[in-house]
């Protein structure tokens, strides 16, 4: 039984296709390793723009410890991205999904900071784990970190509209999982920031897989509701519900090819499914209206 709750949970989740990077393109290391995507990202190193348009930047200003926020400002064009990274030390206890009383001050102090961009930006949440354990439970893990993280913006307000999350579980590694420390390093809550809500997407498909060998993932776009909740309902039509990003496979870093699945979240059949995911506890899924 509890297997097959799990894979209720995949099957909403994520779909994944397994295909290997052309040889050629292995040694050529393109910055840009998805066809579809035409720009590559500028990182921004001048202090003084960091300093006008970097939200984390503020807030070390007014914060003696900030440890475990590090934040970076890409550029497409005159397109802004801010990538926020929350490490899991900063959130959580080991294996646990409940902030850290001390850190969700500053958790909060954080989105206060945010909310003004929000006007005229969007902001992605993305969970991340390691690929130590079960594939489908870091999957499940993933999304409740990221929904604890979205949780905490409800003290701000902050426009639900312009939110989405996305977990995945460890299949967007930044390093190679064969050390504790890189572990530590993939487990990460990250919120990205831009005028563009694309960006965002486009920024999580060009990342470089640590590895040699990949695969390719397809990770769902879920939508936050007024209650900071999950919900099916869709919130812009125009705007894609799933992102194909690259992952790790059979290799060093033990990622897990997993089954593909046809159904999405959006679906009744999958929305009764995943009240039967124990992790969730239905604490972070809209009740659905009888």
């Amino acid at each position: 039984m509890k297997g097959i709750t799990w894979l209720c949970l995949i099957s909403f989740l994520v779909g994944c296709a397994s295909s290997h990077l052309d040889q050629s393109s292995s040694h050529k290391k393109p910055l840009v390793p998805i066809e579809n995507i035409d720009h590559v990202f500028e990182e921004i190193h001048d202090e003084e723009l960091i300093d006008q348009l970097s939200v984390v930047g503020k807030l070390q200003k007014s914060e003696e410890n900030t440890l475990g926020i590090r934040s970076k400002i890409y550029r497409i064009d005159d397109t802004y991205l801010e990538q926020i990274l929350l490490s899991t030390d900063l959130l959580f206890d080991s294996g646990r999904t409940k902030v850290k009383y001390k850190s969700k001050k500053l958790i909060t102090q954080l989105f206060e900071r945010i909310k003004p961009n929000l006007e005229d930006q969007y902001l992605i949440v993305v969970g991340h784990t390691d690929s130590i354990g079960v594939a489908d439970y870091n999957m499940g893990l993933s999304l409740e970190r990221a929904m604890t993280v979205v949780a905490l913006m409800e003290s701000s307000q902050l426009p639900t509209e312009r939110i989405n999350t996305i977990a995945a579980g460890e299949q967007l590694p930044l390093y190679s999982n064969d050390s504790k420390v890189n572990r530590a390093r993939n487990r990460r809550v990250e919120l990205y920031l831009s005028k563009n809500r694309t960006l965002a997407l486009n920024f999580l498909r060009q990342i470089r897989c640590p590895d040699e060998q990949c695969a390719q993932s397809d990770l769902s776009i879920l939508a936050i509701n007024r209650q900071f909740k999950l919900t099916e309902r869709v919130i812009d039509a125009q705007f894609p519900h799933k992102i194909r990003i690259f992952s790790q496979k059979d290799n060093g870093s033990k990622i897990r090819n997993i089954k593909s699945f046809s159904v999405t979240i959006r679906t009744f059949k999958v929305d009764k499914n995943i009240r039967k995911v124990r992790l969730l506890k239905g604490k972070y899924l809209l009740p659905r209206k009888r």
